[in-house]
């Protein structure tokens, strides 16, 4: 009985001591550890568990047991609110695996958000909040409907080469250009037909037809980062941005407030596709 007694209160006094959290930012729950555990909390971290607060941060140690963390989830140590995703080195790609169901491989665009604001189409990226099943492909997806005259802005993925498929339209020009100094790449492509945008390259795709186009995008990388063009460089310091045009910096921010949203409609200046379209 006094043993029974006496493990009872080491279960109690070590269920006292404050647990480090690291919390899902993108999803429900939360995974904690007693003082002692030894996590991974970065690619190239392993921190120690002490009341409440992970310390001894250092790199982990080749074969190292005892590091459990969910891998590919977007996670953040709360108590410095320091956001990374994890990575498990001590499970088999199979153990990993099997957090996962059947259902969760599949991408039902008819429930993806659309997360575009402008009023020339439509952009539904599938992301590893709803769907962390993505980080054990290291891919990303989305999902894109252009209207007639329709244009994604020029942008560049700095962590992702992008192939595009078109299944839906008559005619979607796509561009991309080399490095300073190097060839423009320019392709209209339709209906069944694909091509791809390299890594850090800047590109965009536009619907000169008088349908909808739709593509599926697929990068290598699940986190393959997106950069517009036209609002990163106006994001700078307006003296610069002024003088890179040889404008005013009046003029530079009137160009800045006017900014059109992604997905836009061609410019009714340019005139041939909304005149041939009748928009």
């Amino acid at each position: 009985m006094k043993s029974i007694f006496a493990l009872s209160a080491i279960v109690a006094i070590a269920s006292a001591q404050s647990p480090c959290t690291l919390a899902n930012i993108d999803g429900p729950g939360v995974t904690t550890f007693q003082s002692g555990s030894r996590v991974q909390v970065t690619i190239n971290r392993v921190c120690t568990c002490e009341d409440g607060e992970f310390i001894e941060c250092a790199a982990p140690i080749e074969g190292e047991e005892g590091v459990l963390v969910r891998a590919g989830v977007a996670a953040a140590i709360e108590e410095n609110e320091v956001v990374e995703r994890p990575v498990d080195i001590s499970r088999s790609f199979n153990q990993i695996l099997g957090d996962f169901e059947p259902e969760d491989f599949v991408f039902d665009f008819r429930m993806v958000p659309v997360e575009s604001m402008g009023i020339g189409g439509l952009v539904q990226p599938v992301g590893l909040g709803a769907f962390p099943v993505l980080a054990l492909g290291d891919v990303a997806v989305t999902r894109f409907t252009l209207d007639p005259c329709g244009l994604n802005l020029p942008h560049v993925h700095p962590r992702g080469t992008e192939i595009i498929f078109m299944f839906k339209g008559s005619k979607l020009r796509t561009s991309f250009a080399g490095e300073n100094g190097g060839p423009v790449i320019t392709l209209d492509i339709t209906n069944e037909t694909s091509t791809f945008f390299p890594q850090g390259l800047i590109h965009g795709q536009q619907n000169l037809g008088c349908d909808t186009v739709a593509f599926i995008s697929s990068l290598n990388s699940a986190d393959p980062g997106l950069q517009t063009i036209t609002s990163s460089f106006f994001s700078l310091p307006i003296e610069g941005v002024a003088g890179s045009l040889d404008i005013s910096n009046e003029e530079a921010e009137e160009l800045r407030d006017g900014l059109p949203l992604n997905i836009v409609l061609t410019s009714k200046d340019q005139g041939q596709c909304m005149k041939k379209c009748g928009l």
